[in-house]
């Protein structure tokens, strides 16, 4: 299901008719002008946007739209998921409403909820999807940025993601005593994100 919905994400679409060519689609999680940004050197399972991709991997799942309202089911449940955005953040709310109406083709039911605030809603976990901005790299490491984000207790993993391999090797990018094989740390953090297709 989280493959499928990365499938859907038109990322080149976004960048060039929402963000008006002021930012650069990734299939990774760190830009390339960072020296472990970008995804060289990393095996991804979604490289592109691909509507039918996405059909036929919730298909081949079990996913079936068996009483023909255009919303997917699984174990007689509709696949139907909450989606939250900040409504100061209008490119984003923007990018949101595109995800919505392309996951909608597929027979995914998403209800978007667009609040003035969402530390209410991320803190309690009242969510499924959530559209984020944050700095990765303020002071040119991502140290801060992947402990908050990725480790099973960060203070921002509001979906509760949790890999027992991303958190040994973030104590080990922790202890690091000199930057001397901080990117390769990295990307192998990176590729764990990608692998697990949870951000």
């Amino acid at each position: 299901l989280r493959n499928a919905i990365s499938y859907c994400i038109d990322r080149e679409g976004y960048s060039t008719t929402i963000a008006h060519g002021t930012v650069e689609p990734s299939y990774g999680v760190f830009p390339t002008s960072l020296s472990f940004g970008g995804t060289d050197g990393l095996d991804l399972t979604v490289n592109r946007f691909d509507v039918d991709a996405a059909k036929k991997l919730l298909e081949d799942a079990g996913y079936q739209d068996t009483d023909g309202n255009g919303v997917l089911e699984k174990n007689g449940q509709p696949v139907e998921i909450k989606m939250i955005a900040m409504s100061s953040q209008t490119g984003q709310v923007q990018l949101c409403e595109v995800l919505q109406n392309q996951l909608s083709q597929i027979g995914i039911k998403v209800n978007l909820e667009v609040l003035e605030k969402i530390s209410d809603a991320r803190s309690s976990g009242q969510f499924d999807i959530s559209c984020e901005s944050y700095s990765m790299a303020g002071t040119g490491t991502a140290q801060s940025f992947i402990t908050q984000m990725f480790t099973t207790n960060g203070s921002s993993n509001f979906g509760h993601y949790s890999n027992e391999q991303v958190d040994k090797l973030v104590e080990e990018l922790s202890n690091l005593e000199d930057t001397t094989g901080q990117d390769d740390l990295i990307k192998q953090i990176n590729q764990y994100i990608v692998d697990d297709c949870s951000y």
